[in-house]
């Protein structure tokens, strides 16, 4: 049985520009301008290997790439460093539950609190009798 973590299937990020920041702290910790490039990545492993094209074409060392990659990665989104994969994607693509579902899960929280403080004021009131 392997010891190895599971991989991630994406790296929580939405779409709403915090790629723009790991891209932009991968562009910094490998001096590198990735550019107009970023649109065709889908996941780490094209990340990578345009890392890799961009060291290569600058006559950088290519050794530790990967390892330096999936550090820069976690610190910028918080996902574990060990559980990055080539194939992990950028992007959630999870819909976010409907705002029927989410008004029904508020429903039912409401009502469990009603019903806890209900019987926290009964239990007072039992405790309390003469």
């Amino acid at each position: 049985m392997s010891d190895a973590a599971p991989g991630l299937s994406h790296l929580g990020l939405t779409g709403d520009g915090d790629e723009i920041f790991m891209l932009g702290a991968v562009e910094a910790a490998f001096d590198i301008k990735i550019g107009d490039s970023a649109r065709q990545l889908e996941n780490v492993g094209d990340l990578h290997r345009l890392v890799l094209e961009h060291l290569t074409a600058k006559g950088s060392s290519t050794e530790d790439t990967w390892p330096r990659l999936c550090t820069v990665i976690a610190h910028e989104t918080g996902a574990p460093a060990d559980r990055i994969r080539e194939t992990t994607e950028f992007l959630d693509d999870t819909p976010p539950p409907s705002r029927v579902k989410i008004f029904i899960q508020a429903v039912v929280y409401l009502a469990a609190l009603g019903g806890l403080a209900w019987l926290f004021a009964w239990l007072g009131r039992v405790t309390t009798a003469p």
